[in-house]
């Protein structure tokens, strides 16, 4: 578990398909999980990567769909997308 996978984008493309090699030479014995911002909505080759690695869940934290709410906590990061759009693609990318 990664308590946030993309916080590096650019590790998460390297690692990936040396994950995915390795799942491949074994016959997939491990399934991944990860937590990550809604962000990682944005990242569709390193999601489209994970599914590829086998990564079966995602935990997206989300504390509140009330923009002022986020802003007073200091997490408009939280908000930078569409959150419905974002958990659709989520599950979009999750089910093929």
């Amino acid at each position: 578990m990664d308590d946030n996978f993309i916080a590096n984008r650019k590790a998460a493309r390297e690692l990936l398909p040396h994950l995915i090699a390795w799942q491949k030479r074994n016959g997939y014995p491990v399934s991944f999980a990860c937590e990550a911002t809604l962000n990682i909505a944005r990242q569709t080759p390193i999601l489209e990567m994970m599914r590829e690695a086998r990564f079966e869940a995602v935990f997206v934290g989300i504390e509140t769909p009330e923009l002022d709410a986020l802003k007073a906590m200091r997490k408009e990061h939280n908000a930078s997308l569409p959150m419905l759009e974002a958990i659709q693609t989520l599950n979009a990318t999750g089910s093929r």
